[in-house]
């Protein structure tokens, strides 16, 4: 009885990966070109921001500084709550 458990286990194992290999295959069909995306949008990433890797440590310093003082602007400015403002289109 045991190997039969086994075998009928074995079968559904086997049964369920053909699945998802037809259903990433049938995605791959639907979905051309979805697999270099990634690698797409890792590039896009790269010319977007690749000037930060340029920067020098004073220069990374200064805008640190800049950062935090325009935030404590902002905190001290405003409280805890945000300004009520109408949005266009609402009443």
């Amino acid at each position: 009885m045991a190997a039969e458990e086994e075998d009928r286990a074995a079968d559904e194992a086997a049964g369920a990966l053909w699945s998802l290999e037809l259903a990433l295959a049938a995605g791959k069909m639907a979905f051309p070109g979805l697999d270099r995306q990634p690698d797409a949008a890792r590039e896009g990433f790269k010319a977007r921001n690749g000037w930060m890797d340029e920067l020098t440590d004073a220069e990374v310093d200064e805008i640190q500084r800049a950062l935090d003082a325009c935030l404590d602007a902002v905190q001290g400015a405003g409280g805890e709550e945000a300004p009520e403002r109408p949005v266009e289109g609402m009443p």
